[in-house]
């Protein structure tokens, strides 16, 4: 199955890089986009695409390159997204994983009456 990941990767990156592939955004999205890098909202994509999709994909936009707006990515290396049930302590770790590999200052929001991981 790696090769397969692998020539899936190797085609993606070729139609991206040959205008034949676009990522698709919905047309608020660079304008918000904007709007929240002028208000200094940092804002990171975080998706079971890998990281160098997820750059081909926002660098590729039928809006142009977005990128210029993200301050980062992140893939499922970090953590798995929340299936249907929720694992409280999991999900602050999660978040405070986040904040912490985005180079973020302040400690991850912990809800009231939850214990923040240690």
């Amino acid at each position: 199955m790696f090769w397969w990941s692998l020539l899936c990767r190797d085609s993606w990156r070729t139609g991206y890089v040959n205008n034949e592939l676009k990522g698709e955004v919905y047309e608020d999205v660079p304008e918000a986009l904007e709007r929240w890098q002028g208000s200094g909202i940092k804002v990171y994509i975080y998706s079971s695409g890998s990281r160098l999709a997820q750059r081909l994909i926002f660098g590729n936009t039928n809006f142009g390159d977005l990128r210029k707006y993200l301050s980062g990515f992140f893939d499922t290396t970090i953590g798995t997204k929340l299936s249907n049930h929720i694992d409280l302590k999991e999900t602050l770790r999660g978040v405070e994983a986040l904040c912490i590999s985005a180079g973020e200052d302040e400690k991850a929001y912990i809800p009231p009456a939850t214990t923040p991981s240690s």
